[in-house]
């Protein structure tokens, strides 16, 4: 085998632009004739794949799979459009592993895409990576279900895959993320970098990893992806910069680190959470854009029946009102425990170096700012939760015994464990970074 490019014999009628009467590549299997082989690229080099087939399902190299092994595939400066279920690799993979697989270049769809597999289910996609652009242009059904590595992960396995990547959006849309559109899978040891431009005025679910994860875990990964969400004007926002939309899934040892701007419910990490986030930080910055910047949050836009242990952030926000450190809302049945804020709030009413508006449970926490937490609201508060300046807060003892006046309600509740206090000139990190 050899690599196979513009050159190759038969590039002209079966690959090229002028292909099939410019409709390019034909992919192989389809929703009648699944691919349920295996092929195994070598570690060689398609190069300049064309598809135009904009009207078209089940769009890629392999158009879908059931059963599937697809390794070893290097693809470079693809340029590929497709409808729905339109990838890199395979549109729609079934009870298969695609593994060791890289591309770039360019892929257009309306729903379900990916770089490398358009509808992932129950399936492994691992030790892959996408570099390109990904547009997401309007066709018969909303704009949804766009991620870097796959569209929708549905019970399949992302692990050790990476990204990057630029996406776009002009128009409504839902689930968009660096690696995952919509996952109701795991992830694992995944990240993503580059940018994602939305505008849209309904538009809601996008994180700089994942746009919406469904009850689903994941873990070790992070994001630096910078996130930019303009013309909305949705009730829903939740922009994250790893996760737009945490539902009742749990988050473990990662991070973000971008520039995140959005309107509503918009966080470092999580712009909406109804989960669990567990030893994972956000270092990213928050801008509010449009009208009615609301529900900004250093590492949860909003945490409604949502749990936070462990956690905190760095970055600045900036907003209209409900800003927080931490956390923009926390909403009733909501707590927070053993986390700390040092990014700045800025904004015209309830401002709160912890938490914007309190309506939840916050045990043992402590901000930098001057004030830990802005509205109340019938919220409980236990053990100690306070601001106190940079250097009380860099004290690696402050968090495990009683030596500082005033503040030794904290100790015993850090977890040494789980948290590196460092020296008296450093905040906390979490022992895994």
């Amino acid at each position: 085998m050899n690599d196979l490019d513009e050159n190759t014999p038969g590039y002209d009628e079966l690959a090229s632009s002028s292909a099939n009467d410019g409709a390019g590549w034909e992919p192989i299997g389809n929703h009648q004739y699944n691919f349920k082989g295996s092929f195994d690229g070598d570690g060689f080099t398609i190069y300049d794949l064309y598809i135009n087939r904009p009207d078209e399902e089940y769009i890629g190299l392999f158009g879908y799979g059931y059963s599937a092994e697809i390794v070893n595939i290097n693809m470079n400066s693809v340029n590929i459009t497709g409808q729905k279920y339109v990838a890199g690799i395979i549109g729609d993979n079934h009870s298969g592993t695609v593994d060791n697989c890289n591309v770039t270049g360019s892929i257009n769809g309306t729903s379900l895409i990916g770089g490398i597999v358009g509808y992932n289910s129950d399936s492994i996609i691992r030790n892959s990576l996408y570099t390109g652009q990904i547009t997401g242009v309007e066709g018969e059904a909303n704009i949804s279900s766009i991620g870097g590595i796959t569209g929708h992960n549905d019970q399949g396995e992302l692990n050790s895959n990476s990204t990057n990547v630029s996406i776009s959006v002009d128009g409504f849309c839902t689930d968009i993320g660096g690696i995952g559109g919509y996952n109701y899978g795991s992830i694992t040891n995944c990240n993503s970098e580059g940018t994602m431009t939305i505008s849209t005025t309904r538009g809601y679910k996008f994180g700089g990893l994942v746009g919406m994860n469904q009850a689903k875990t994941i873990t070790n990964s992070y994001s630096t992806v910078d996130v930019t969400v303009t013309n909305s004007t949705s009730t829903e926002g939740m922009v994250g910069g790893l996760v737009g939309h945490n539902n009742d899934g749990t988050i473990n040892n990662s991070y973000s680190n971008g520039t995140i701007k959005g309107t509503y419910r918009v966080g470092g990490l999580i712009g909406y959470n109804n989960g669990y986030v567990y030893t994972s930080y956000s270092a990213s910055e928050i801008i509010g854009l449009g009208d009615n910047q609301s529900f900004l949050g250093g590492l949860l836009g909003q945490n409604q029946y949502g749990t936070v242990e462990n956690c905190y952030s760095t970055g600045d926000i900036t907003g209209d009102s409900s800003i927080g450190g931490l956390v923009g809302y926390n909403g009733d049945r909501s707590s927070i425990k053993s986390s700390y804020s040092i990014g700045i709030p800025s904004g015209s009413s309830s401002l709160g170096g912890l938490v914007g508006i309190n309506y939840g449970d916050i045990t043992d926490s402590m901000s930098l700012e001057s004030s830990s937490y802005g509205n109340v609201n019938g919220g409980d508060l236990f053990g100690r939760v306070t601001e106190a300046p940079q250097d009380v807060m860099q004290k690696d003892d402050i968090y495990t015994e009683e030596t500082l006046a005033g503040y030794d309600d904290m100790n015993a509740i850090w977890d040494s464990s789980i948290w590196n206090f460092g020296t008296d000139s450093d905040y906390p990190k979490l022992n895994w970074q």
